[in-house]
């Protein structure tokens, strides 16, 4: 398998709701993109539908492997190859029907957190973000970068995908990625959220026939360095809307106690502004990130398609 030399200047992801590597060819054809792009650090896959007998025959040489399997259930599941190579701090997994896998590693001495995320529905979106924030909690301002498929469409504004992203600006997190990921549907549910944008980096979304999915292929140049390097223009106040509404739950009830009509809806007026104050969030506006020219190129989905080719012309 040509892996190439690990770099310690970049750190290149390879990111796909794979729905069911189970399916024949389908892991196949992932280590075929692997021998291709040579110098995956680590491989993200959500939906791989794996039950914890099986993942022993889901392995890919070279790599370390690390299982989410659901415990009920048809779908979900979370698999992360990581180059033997690397060091692993550890490796920490939540959930069952929405499911997080946190991966620490350790390169050129300091921690580079990879956390992998999936959320079967839009609907579930305020518990996705409730099982990843105490997740991002314990990393604070160490280098981190999220992949996940949040079922949450970006593209199209929304009240989800608004309060989502309040969500992630209110953690100094910014989405990478902005290209359809979902073909069929034509939307962005697949997002790369990082804290760690510094100097470089590059993100490639790339077609395939491994599923209706694109693949994501992140590559953080200078992606190790010594603290996260934020890129700071100006800043901006933003509201935390979760946190407005639980701040004003935690009000309502003596509120509502009111009779008069007036007096109650002047305190009703007043909490609301109160717990819209408490809730903003100052956020740091980021300066664009350089493009680099493509280290996956527009030919790796026809590489599947030409392997059967050569397989039907051999006797």
């Amino acid at each position: 398998m040509g892996l190439g030399a690990l770099s310690t200047k970049d750190l290149n992801f390879y990111f796909l709701n794979v729905r069911s590597v189970r399916v024949p060819d389908k892991l196949d054809k992932i280590k075929e993109a692997m021998d291709r792009l040579a110098n995956v650090h680590v491989i993200c896959l959500v939906e791989t539908w794996l039950q914890e007998k099986k993942t022993p025959f889901f392995e890919i040489l070279g790599y370390k492997a690390f299982h989410n399997t659901r415990n009920s259930g048809r779908g979900g599941g979370i698999s992360l190859y990581v180059r033997e190579e690397m060091k692993i701090i550890s490796c920490d997994m939540f959930g069952d029907g929405i499911q997080l896998s946190s991966l620490k590693l350790q390169v050129a001495m300091k921690p580079m957190n990879v956390v992998v995320a999936y959320n079967p529905t839009v609907l579930l979106y305020t518990d996705c973000l409730d099982l990843l924030e105490p997740v991002l909690d314990k990393i604070g301002n160490e280098n981190c970068i999220v992949l996940g498929d949040f079922n949450i469409d970006i593209k199209r504004v929304s009240v989800q995908s608004d309060a989502y992203l309040n969500w992630l600006a209110a953690r100094n997190y910014s989405i990478l990625n902005n290209k359809i990921t979902r073909p069929d549907s034509n939307t962005v549910i697949d997002h790369i959220p990082a804290n760690c944008m510094r100097g470089e980096s590059h993100i490639y979304t790339v077609a395939n026939d491994i599923s209706d999915h694109n693949v994501i292929v992140v590559s953080l140049k200078n992606g190790l360095s010594k603290e996260v390097q934020k890129i700071i223009q100006n800043f901006y106040i933003k509201i935390d809307y979760p946190k407005a509404r639980k701040i004003l739950e935690g009000k309502v009830g003596n509120v509502l106690n009111i009779n008069e009509t007036e007096a109650l809806s002047e305190a009703l007026h007043f909490e609301i502004e109160n717990a819209l104050k408490e809730a903003e969030v100052k956020c740091a506006l980021r300066n664009n990130v350089k493009k680099l020219n493509p280290w996956a190129t527009p030919e790796l989905p026809d590489l599947s398609t030409r392997k059967q080719a050569l397989y039907k012309e051999t006797p």
